[in-house]
């Protein structure tokens, strides 16, 4: 059995209302990429990106590797991470009157997306908490850099190596964008003009 004593429970809540939090924020910082779940349902955009899909999976999974990494309580993280999606999905199943009319013959189909929503949510969670286990033995041996003054050299060598080429790449992708956006401009400035 899997009892929960009264402080695990408040860190549960407490993960369920950051990880609520969380969306929230992204929603209001990547509004390209973030997606409700009832747009899924309800066509809200035309359009949702497949790897919106993926970003949300990937919010999923850092905050419960994370939250792990701070609580190390599996249950914890999981019950959090299950609260929090319910959250998410609880006032559309409280107010069937939000549903679009067009759908109100569906309703067992919407709920059921947002049940397999939130199975989806811990899933996603728990192989967060599930690869944080398997990688930390290997993750402590690579911390204890801090011994090793050659290998903290190599390490911060390391960091800056990647910082320094990843700028670089994201400049040469502005560069290439801002050409082919002048490119795509003139050519439709010629074509109007030749019409």
């Amino acid at each position: 059995m899997c009892y929960f004593d009264i402080i695990e429970l408040l860190i549960s809540f407490f993960l369920a209302f950051a990880y609520v939090l969380m969306f929230y924020l992204q929603r209001i910082r990547d509004n390209v990429y973030y997606f409700g779940f009832g747009e899924v349902i309800y066509g809200l955009k035309t359009s949702i990106k497949p790897l919106a899909f993926f970003i949300k999976a990937f919010y999923i999974y850092t905050f419960a590797f994370f939250s792990y990494l701070f609580f190390r309580t599996e249950k914890v993280v999981i019950l959090g991470v299950v609260l929090g999606s319910f959250l998410i999905v609880w006032p559309a199943i409280l107010n069937p009157k939000f549903v679009d009319y067009r759908l109100a013959d569906k309703r067992k189909t919407i709920l059921l997306s947002y049940l397999l929503f939130v199975l989806l949510s811990a899933v996603v969670a728990d192989f967060g908490v599930t690869s944080l286990i398997l990688i930390k033995p290997m993750l402590q041996e690579y911390l204890n850099i801090w011994h090793d003054p050659f290998r903290l050299f190599v390490f911060l060598m390391d960091g800056i190596f990647f910082t320094v080429i990843s700028c670089a790449f994201i400049k040469i992708l502005k560069v290439l964008n801002r050409e082919v956006r002048l490119k795509t401009a003139v050519t439709s400035d010629i074509q109007d003009y030749e019409e």
